[in-house]
């Protein structure tokens, strides 16, 4: 009996001693280093992304910092960039600057907002349906404010220079490419809602 005791109490020692050299070998194979984690980049834009994020500040690289949520360091010399930046050519751009712009666009102040005012009339202008479906879809929550700002440039267009309602719904519905009767209907609309809004 002594004998198995024995036996069962040695198993415990061996048992204990390969627990503590795995728990050694375990701790000690962990480097200290940081490893910088490896970036996954996706083959359509991944590198674009990149070089963005690498390169100076620039209104794509605040564009992607807002968006990401780290807007809060951003200079309104970058926001204006992306204000600027709503009349590119690349509808997919287009829509990010309008994302990050919304994104800020309750902590602009009255002189960021009548700069954005300007850009943004020019975009809606030239692009009236992404802006419906924009302010239908990603900037619903901002919607008032939106309406406010774009009323404002309508009104300090239309007022004094003479332009017309009917001219500002003929440019619209010019550069609505695509656009069922129902989509020019409701450009008519915000056009006129614009027209009549009080702040």
């Amino acid at each position: 009996m002594r004998s198995s005791l024995l036996i069962a109490s040695n198993e415990r020692i061996i048992m204990k001693i390969l627990i503590i050299v795995a728990l050694l070998a375990s701790f000690f194979s962990c480097s200290t280093e940081e490893i910088e984690p490896e970036i996954l980049l996706s083959t359509l834009d991944g590198a674009e992304y990149a070089a963005d994020m690498e390169g100076e500040m620039n209104a794509r690289k605040a564009t992607h910092l807002i968006l990401q949520g780290k807007g809060d360091s951003i200079n309104y010399t970058y926001i204006r960039a992306i204000s600027d930046s709503l009349q590119t050519q690349d509808s997919i751009w287009r829509i990010k600057y309008f994302e990050a712009l919304n994104t800020l666009l309750p902590e602009l102040d009255s002189v960021e907002w009548r700069y954005l005012g300007v850009n943004a009339f020019s975009y809606f202008l030239h692009n009236p349906n992404e802006l419906l479906d924009q302010l239908n879809t990603t900037a619903f929550d901002n919607s008032e404010f939106w309406l406010r700002i774009l009323s404002l440039e309508f009104n300090s267009r239309v007022l004094p220079e003479d332009i017309t309602i009917n001219s500002v719904i003929n440019l619209a519905h010019k550069y609505c490419y695509n656009c069922s009767d129902d989509k020019k209907e409701s450009i008519i609309e915000f056009i006129l809602a614009l027209a009549v809004y009080e702040d």
